[in-house]
């Protein structure tokens, strides 16, 4: 599972990033604390997120907007929302939103998020055999 988090405020990061890592010890975890940079490292096709955690609140560029914007150029990616303030859950679900956590993110949290993803993906532990090409 490749996981994107992004959270200006970097103790706010590796908060997240550790219960993610608990959550989900093999992910392939990209962790940025300018949502500029996430953005132009997905637009570069670095990798295609599976799931994205990000903060409402950021300097230049909100959560929401960052959203909008991967959604552009990856139509699969799940979004959960992980903030202090329970007052852009709305707006979070207009943008058909995966998820949503309230800071400080727990590892319980983050799992039960995972558990219940709007677009489900496949573990890599599933036991299948797994065939990716090129493009």
């Amino acid at each position: 599972m490749t996981i994107l988090a992004v959270d200006d405020e970097p103790i706010a990061l590796d908060v997240l990033c550790r219960a993610i890592r608990e959550a989900v010890p093999n992910c392939a975890l990209f962790p940025f604390t300018d949502p500029w940079a996430a953005l132009e490292r997905v637009k570069g096709g670095a990798f295609y997120p599976d799931v994205a955690f990000l903060d409402v609140e950021m300097f230049d560029l909100t959560g929401l907007e960052l959203a909008k914007r991967l959604k552009d150029i990856y139509s699969n990616v799940n979004i959960v929302f992980v903030t202090g303030y329970a007052a852009y859950m709305g707006e979070a679900f207009h943008l058909h939103a995966s998820g949503y956590v309230l800071k400080p993110a727990g590892t319980q949290a983050i799992r039960r998020e995972l558990d219940d993803l709007r677009r489900p993906v496949k573990r890599e532990d599933d036991g299948r055999l797994r065939v990716q090409c090129f493009g």
